[in-house]
């Protein structure tokens, strides 16, 4: 019941804001693939950083992903 209601309240939101979600989506992979390679040189510090920037980016690429999924089943009237 919660999760249900919760999938058609971000599928609402989803398509208030449709296009936006693709390009975060694509950004925030793209983002999280780059900052998993190390650099040349790269301190600890530098290391716990680049960690830190590639989970940021995978978590707010899997949000959009979770966006674009309720926004399907909301277009697609499933639940």
């Amino acid at each position: 019941m919660f999760i249900e209601s919760l999938f058609e309240f971000l599928g609402a939101i989803g398509t208030i804001s449709w296009f936006v979600w693709p390009f975060t989506f694509v950004f925030g992979l793209v983002g999280a693939v780059f900052y998993l390679h190390p650099t040349d040189e790269e301190d600890e510090a530098g290391r716990d950083g680049r960690e830190r920037r590639a989970i940021g980016n995978a978590l707010i690429a899997g949000g959009s992903l979770l966006m674009l999924f309720c926004t399907a089943l909301y277009y697609l009237d499933v639940m």
